[in-house]
């Protein structure tokens, strides 16, 4: 052996082979990063439980890409072990998160608000889950006319009802009524029975009563404009404790949400494993739906929520307009979906 076969390597080449290394470092950490992308997060790999507590996830697309989502796996890429919970009912969610039953809660705008501001409740809002209204009620019978008529509704502190008190505030002289009727189905059935004169539904259901001979007897976002069909909160000890869990909750949402507006006939075929249905209809739906620009996003829409509490004052729900920049703790939220209330006025 020759004595250069021994010969130490020499300072400048271990200072390169140490930026070497710690360049391929930081990239190996880049790759692991959480991002919209890459939604997993690094760590050791243990799941973070999420319980989601909201209402059709039989029937509503934007409710039922929760449980898609669940079944595709990507919350548990994101490092969440989610439970998704139907529960009956705008009243009855927001049950379940003041109860500590369920984390998270999209429901009604009323219910979810009368909570999140009554003292002790233990949750806050953090968001909207679906800013497009594409509520209808459908007659059934060829005579009924929206004078007096009777509005079904899925239950106490639901959209529906929502709207139908911010239609009835916009035409008292209708002089409408809401009627509880649990569950979509059930509502087209008490509407064919002639017990309410109009059957609570939206898309894409309403194409399938549509075909089915019903007629649409009034759509609010006609009466009342544009507003979110649903609020999200969050029980505050559970956003304490693991507000990265609720980061990661928005990060697959929009991965989901964006999954629908890119390939709304590709979701119509998972939606359609929960949502029995005519899948050319529901995929026909599905295409129409994502033309608005509110429909399937996390980004808060300022518009409608400066709406959403004009129904508010109107119906007196509220004696002022809402400041949604306290009311709303938008930190969970990508930066780019936030709304900067005080600008918008």
């Amino acid at each position: 052996m020759t004595e250069s076969t021994f010969r130490r390597p020499s300072r400048q080449y271990l200072a390169r082979m140490t930026v070497i290394l710690v360049a391929v470092a930081f990239a190996a950490a880049g790759c692991l990063s959480p991002s919209k992308d890459n939604p997993q997060p690094a760590g050791s790999g243990e799941l973070t439980k999420l319980r989601i507590a909201t209402s059709l996830v039989d029937s509503i697309p934007y409710m039922t890409i929760l449980q898609v989502a669940a079944d595709k796996g990507w919350f548990r890429e994101a490092g969440l072990d989610v439970t998704v919970i139907n529960a009956g009912g705008g009243g009855d969610t927001t049950r379940l998160i003041t109860s500590g039953q369920a984390d998270i809660g999209l429901a009604g705008p009323d219910a979810i608000y009368k909570a999140s501001t009554t003292a002790g409740s233990g949750i806050k809002v953090i968001g909207a889950w679906f800013e497009h209204n594409v509520v209808v009620w459908v007659a059934a019978k060829p005579n009924a006319t929206l004078q007096n008529a009777k509005l079904g509704i899925t239950g106490a502190g639901s959209t529906g009802e929502f709207l139908v008190k911010a239609m009835q505030a916009a035409r008292p002289e209708l002089n409408l009524q809401p009627v509880v009727v649990a569950g979509l189905g059930a509502n087209w059935a008490a509407a064919k029975a002639g017990q309410i004169d109009g059957a609570y539904s939206a898309q894409p259901q309403a194409q399938q009563l549509f075909a089915e001979g019903g007629r649409p007897l009034v759509r609010p976002s006609e009466v009342i404009g544009e507003l979110p069909m649903n609020l999200a909160a969050v029980r505050t000890e559970y956003a304490d404790k693991s507000p990265d869990a609720v980061k990661a909750f928005w990060r697959v949402a929009d991965r989901a949400f964006t999954y629908i507006r890119d390939e709304p006939d590709g979701v119509s075929v998972e939606l359609n494993k929960i949502i029995k249905m005519d899948l050319a209809t529901l995929q026909a739906a599905m295409r129409d739906m994502v033309k608005a620009p509110t429909a399937f996003t996390i980004k808060i829409d300022c518009a409608g929520f400066k709406n959403l509490t004009t129904q508010w004052t109107k119906t007196g729900f509220v004696k002022e307009q809402v400041d949604w920049s306290k009311v709303m703790d938008q930190q969970y939220l990508p930066q780019e979906d936030r709304c900067d209330f005080g600008a918008a006025g």
